[in-house]
Parts: structure tokens; C-alpha cells; sequence
């Protein structure tokens, strides 16, 4: 649950609670859209885009053209 009185931004907190679904291995392959994350985790559109990107740069997840982002997998 994103905490709107903490000093982390609240993208960062979202990035965390994504990070950790990843890690335990609740979201595979293709990740929701950033309106589908926005709804669930009840942040803006520009909050869940925001931390899709951190994850993005963090290596993450991946983007295919056309298709989406998806979480990357199976490379070690």
C-alpha cells in the first residue's frame, strides 16, 4: 500500500511493491498496463509510469515494440 505521508515518493514506493512481486514470482511475463497499475495499487498514471521506468532501467523488466513490457526472464 502506497503511503502518501512517507518521504518516499510515492513512485519509489510503488517500484518497491513491483520489485517485490517480481521477486517472488507473483507477476511473470507480460506486465499490466499502467492504467491497470494505477487502478490496483490506487496511484496516478504518471506514478505507475514512472516506477515501470525505474524498472526498466533497473534491467528488470523489458520493453518489445508493439507487444508491451515484460518481466525478463530466464537469462540466469
Amino acid at each position: 500500500m502506497i503511503d502518501p505521508d512517507s518521504a518516499v515518493p510515492p513512485y519509489e514506493q510503488l517500484a518497491y511493491i513491483l520489485r517485490d512481486e517480481i521477486a517472488q514470482g507473483r507477476m511473470i511475463g507480460r506486465i499490466p498496463s499502467v492504467h491497470t497499475i494505477s487502478e490496483v495499487h490506487k496511484v496516478s498514471h504518471r506514478t505507475a509510469a514512472r516506477a515501470l521506468s525505474i524498472l526498466k532501467g533497473e534491467g528488470m523488466i523489458v520493453s518489445v515494440p508493439g507487444q508491451g513490457h515484460f518481466v525478463r526472464g530466464g537469462e540466469g
